[in-house]
């Protein structure tokens, strides 16, 4: 038998304290190296998965945002046209939209002199997903504000998550003598 095969024989390992340690050594690491994985593990998974989260919010805050400019454009193509001019929008809210909001009460009463006056917050759009604050966008053509109201309720129209189809027409309010936008939505 030649030294080499003698080294790496069973019985000289025992024999041998170098190789034994060596092997101990190997049973000790072994552990420690999954401990340092589990650690990296647990750091980092919650990470990724916090960071995929806020993406997918992203996501669904960009659409709410684009749709609400598709609304914008809308209501100023509307608006720039003829009194009874009239536009319909097909839009789409994710889930998490908590609601959009058009305009306001349109007209309000001066309360020294009690004559009619056009309501400021009607000419806003207002938006908020869950658990996030509330986000405004004003509607207004180069020129002007552009009231916004909903039929029949003289108050703001509320879309709900899903798809929804709206009609703007631009109307005569003669208690203000100014025009303005009604939108009405029907669920598609």
């Amino acid at each position: 038998m030649s030294k080499e095969d003698h080294m790496n024989s069973p019985v000289s390992r025992w024999k041998h304290p170098n190789r034994l340690s060596g092997n101990r050594k190997g049973v000790v690491e072994f552990p420690f190296k999954i401990l340092i994985i589990a650690v990296v593990l647990v750091i980092t998974v919650p990470l990724i998965l916090s960071g995929l989260e806020k993406y997918s919010r992203r996501q669904q805050y960009n659409e709410v945002e684009r749709q609400v400019t598709r609304l914008e454009n809308a209501m100023v193509q509307v608006y720039s046209q003829g009194e009874n001019a009239s536009l319909v929008l097909e839009v789409e809210f994710p889930d998490s939209t908590e609601y959009v909001r058009l305009g306001s009460k349109l007209v309000m009463r001066e309360v020294r002199t009690g004559r009619s006056i056009l309501n400021p917050l009607s000419t806003i759009i207002y938006y908020r997903l869950r658990d996030d604050p509330e986000n405004t966008e004003l509607v207004e053509s180069s020129t002007r504000s552009i009231p916004i109201t909903n039929q029949g309720k003289d108050d703001a129209l509320e879309l709900p998550a899903g798809r929804s189809k709206v009609v703007l027409t631009k109307l005569f309010d003669p208690s203000v003598n100014e025009f303005f936008v009604m939108a009405t939505y029907r669920e598609v």
